[in-house]
């Protein structure tokens, strides 16, 4: 996977189109309209995102500015899959500076950092209860994951939870230091 996978997409966006914003996940661009505010009319992308009941209208010369990225292709679904399989990197240090890392990684707009984030979490889980911050944390990881593994592999949503399960299961299952592909 490049070292860089919030580059935002080549071409122009069309309707129909998906993205990803980060930290909100898919986007669906639901309009392209020319609309007038303050006086000045310009081109807005509406937006619809799929986890929330939310529409977001963005001028066409901001979408730079969110950071929008393509959906990640099958082979880099593969290659997350495998990352889910692995042994989870230890949470160490105060909690204050993990949560933040967590959270950073979040709003990163990476697949790679909220499969990590997901993959970490969980592990931590199955060793002890997490707090309602950090099970949101997990919860929308989760949604992230699921969300765009289903829409660039083709496969049910269903299907791709329960395999996203296994896999982590599967890595918590691990001995330190052994990795699985």
């Amino acid at each position: 996977m490049s070292d860089d996978d919030r580059t935002p997409p080549r071409r122009a966006l069309a309707l129909g189109d998906l993205a990803v914003v980060p930290p909100h996940g898919l986007a669906e661009v639901v309009g392209i309209a020319p609309r007038t505010l303050a006086g000045e009319t310009a081109t807005f992308y509406e937006l619809a995102l799929c986890a929330h009941p939310t529409r977001v209208l963005v001028p066409a010369g901001k979408l730079a500015a969110l950071d929008l990225r393509p959906l990640v292709g099958a082979r880099e679904a593969a290659q997350i899959l495998r990352l889910l399989s692995r042994r989870a990197n230890p949470l160490r240090g105060p909690w204050p500076r993990v949560a933040r890392t967590l959270s950073e990684k979040m709003n990163s707009g990476s697949l790679v950092a909220a499969a990590e984030v997901l993959r970490d979490l969980s592990h931590l889980k199955a060793r002890q209860p997490l707090s309602i911050t950090s099970q949101r944390l997990l919860d929308a990881a989760r949604a992230l994951v699921v969300a765009e593994l289903t829409e660039a592999t083709g496969r049910s949503r269903a299907e791709i939870d329960d395999e996203v399960r296994a896999r982590v299961d599967r890595g918590a299952r691990l001995p330190c230091g052994l990795r699985r592909g």
